[in-house]
This record gives C-alpha cells, sequence and structure tokens, in this order.
C-alpha cells in the first residue's frame, strides 16, 4: 500500500522505493514504459528497453536503492478522488491500483449520487427482516423526505417470518428477491453472495438473543460471542455489507450491543472501508410504544453524507403531557376482554405515565360491556 503524495509545487505524485523494485527487474537505469488502463483504473509499468522511462536511484550511504517516480497530472488523474494506492510487483511488471476500500468508496457514491440525480428508487437490502418493520419504516421514512425506495433483497432466516411480510407488508414490490437462509450460509456461499446487486442502503436487525441481559442470563453467557447461534454473526454481516457495497449501513440492536465484541469489530472494520459510524439510544415510550423499551440504532454512511445531516429524532413526547400524548399518539384498541385506556385523565394517571410496561394501561373491561 501506497498513499499518493503531492510535490512541492503542489502536483500529485506517486513514489515507490526499495528492493521491491530490485526483485521485479526494475533496477537503477533500466528502461521501462508507463501504460494507463482507464478500463480498470490502473496504470501498468513494464520493462521495456525502448522504454521512454528511467529507473532512478538513491543512495543511502554505500547502498544504493531504485526509485521510480511517477509525477504526470494526466497519469495520476485516473486516480483522481483516491488517497490509497495497491501496487503489485511481478518480474518485469508492476501494477498499480486503488486501494480495494477506496475503490469501493468511489464506487458506491458515484453510483448514488448517479441515482439521485436521475431519481431512480435508491435500492435497499434487507438482512434479518422479520416481519419487516425496520424495512418499511425505512421506506416511508425515505419517501417523507421525497425519495422513493425500493427493496432489492431480503434475508431472513424464518421461512413463517418471511411469507408473512412478503403478503403483508407493502415495502416488497415484484422483483425483491427472497432469501430464505441463515445470513451466515448466505455470507459463504461464493454462487448466491455473487448474485446479490449493488445496493444503496442496507438495513438489518442483527439477533440480540446473545447481547441482551435476559438472553446472555438465560444462556449463562460470559460474552455474547460465546453463543453457538447467535454470537458470531457480525462475519456474515460483513461479508453481505462487503458484497452489496451500500452507501448507508443502518443497524438496529439492543443497548448492549455498544460494548460487545461483535460491535467494535463491525464498527472497527466499517470505519477501515470508508464510513463514518454514528448512534442514538432511542426510548419507546417516546414515540408512542407501550414498552419502556430502549433500542440502540447505529448508521455507517458514506462521508459525503454525514455533511448534510440533521437530527432526525425527537421525541413526539416532548412538551406534552401524558395525558394529551396518549388520546393523540396510542389509538384505542379493543380485543376480545380488554382494551387500552383512551387518553382521558380520569384513566390516566401518575402512576400510567411511570408505567415502564403496557400491563397498567390494560384493564378489564365491565362486565355490563361484555
Amino acid at each position: 500500500m501506497t498513499t499518493i503524495g503531492t510535490r512541492t509545487n503542489g502536483s500529485p505524485r506517486v513514489w515507490i522505493e526499495g528492493s521491491r523494485l530490485d526483485r521485479a527487474g526494475f533496477q537503477p537505469s533500466t528502461r521501462y514504459r508507463l501504460e494507463i488502463d482507464e478500463a480498470d483504473q490502473s496504470i501498468l509499468l513494464r520493462l521495456d528497453p525502448q522504454g521512454e522511462r528511467i529507473v532512478s536511484r538513491r543512495a543511502k550511504g554505500e547502498a544504493v536503492s531504485p526509485v521510480v517516480e511517477i509525477a504526470s497530472v494526466k497519469a495520476l488523474s485516473v486516480f483522481d478522488g483516491l488517497e490509497q494506492l495497491a501496487i503489485r510487483f511481478e518480474c518485469g511488471f508492476i501494477r498499480i491500483s486503488p486501494a480495494a476500500s477506496d475503490r469501493r468508496k468511489l464506487e458506491r457514491s458515484m453510483r448514488l449520487r448517479h441515482r439521485l440525480a436521475k431519481g431512480d428508487p435508491l435500492r435497499v437490502g434487507s438482512v434479518s427482516t422479520g416481519l419487516g418493520v425496520l424495512a418499511l419504516a425505512m421506506h416511508e421514512g425515505l419517501q417523507n423526505a421525497g425519495l422513493e425506495s425500493t427493496l432489492a433483497f431480503s434475508v431472513e432466516i424464518d421461512q413463517g417470518y418471511q411469507d408473512h411480510s412478503q403478503q403483508a407488508n407493502p415495502v416488497w414490490a415484484a422483483d425483491t428477491v427472497a432469501i430464505a437462509a441463515p445470513m451466515q450460509e448466505v455470507a459463504f456461499d461464493p454462487q448466491l453472495l455473487a448474485s446479490l446487486p449493488q445496493i444503496d442502503i442496507i438495513e438489518a436487525g442483527i439477533p440480540c438473543t446473545a447481547h441482551s441481559v435476559a438472553g446472555r442470563a438465560k444462556k449463562g453467557l460470559a460474552m455474547p460471542e460465546h453463543d453457538p447461534v447467535a454470537g458470531h454473526l457480525v462475519a456474515g454481516f460483513l461479508a453481505i455489507v462487503a458484497a452489496c457495497n451500500p452507501a448507508v449501513v443502518v443497524v438496529e440492536n439492543v443497548v448492549q450491543y455498544m460494548q460487545s465484541a461483535s460491535f467494535a469489530i463491525l464498527s472497527n472494520q466499517l470505519t477501515e472501508w470508508g464510513y463514518d459510524v454514528r448512534s442514538t439510544v432511542l426510548s419507546g415510550e417516546d414515540y408512542g410504544c407501550l414498552e419502556h423499551r430502549r433500542v440502540w440504532p447505529w448508521w455507517p454512511l458514506h462521508p459525503a453524507l454525514t455533511s448534510t445531516l440533521t437530527p432526525w429524532h425527537r421525541s413526539r413526547r416532548r412538551n406534552l403531557s401524558w395525558a394529551t400524548f396518549s388520546k393523540t399518539s396510542l389509538p384505542t384498541m379493543r380485543a376480545g376482554r380488554r382494551w387500552l385506556v383512551s387518553g382521558q385523565r380520569k384513566s390516566v394517571t401518575s402512576p400510567l405515565a411511570r408505567a415502564s410496561g403496557c400491563r397498567p394501561l390494560v384493564r378489564t373491561r365491565p362486565r355490563s360491556q361484555r
């Protein structure tokens, strides 16, 4: 790996020095030619007695090192927008190409900009879809912001959930690919992984059974990653992200996930791939949920997107009394012999406002109404 440097006049340059050149046959005073492969976005250096370029030398005491410097603005324009380069040395041949992480970063940025410029729907992938609550919220949120989206594929281990989601969830399109398999099976099946389309956004509810307080206590886990069922899923998810190369990654999990080794691996790897990782904690009761449930969504983004972000999560309950909030936000639900209070002050008391679960909000219907 090498970095594109800058000369004193501000023009870019690539500097290669050392025994690697010598082993490839690029010894001081030998001639070579430079070729530009625009299709592959790379520069090729080939030994050629008639070549227009000559390998330079640099003395360090008695030792002499071969040096190749590329300072042609025209040649290096093939790397515009990139920082890191990978160099492959072979006998009589050197290939200089973008580092994989930089190439992927440029590809996803250009793909997203192209779709937005044309007004095409953004393509979304879903992993551990379940019934598709997060997938639908993603679709509706983008729609409210003036952006159309389409569900490109869904990976779900439970066939029953996936069948029900296809039937009842409007986020599914006619061409959505349904993959009924564990994410780790998809991730390490070369043929299946290669068939996944390039997408703009990927969302996932990585199973939390190994990370929640209840899950760890029930299974007696010293650490979440000890769970043979859900402790290793970070590896599979990263493989899917690498294959699809989305510009935005949205993951939801329990708050305890942020302290896990899985998140450290996930966050560090995505950061190395060029994503800007952000997160927050959301409380369910602030958004009309009956349970006092805290979730931790986090969203690695392409850096070009971060400057346009504004705070998006704001409690609907802010500045409202509990009675007003429940009356406007919580529907009256009747089922069997129980119903939810309607939000009237007579039925919504201070203890109810502080309740952590839905049980205090549900009461038995009077015998006269049964």
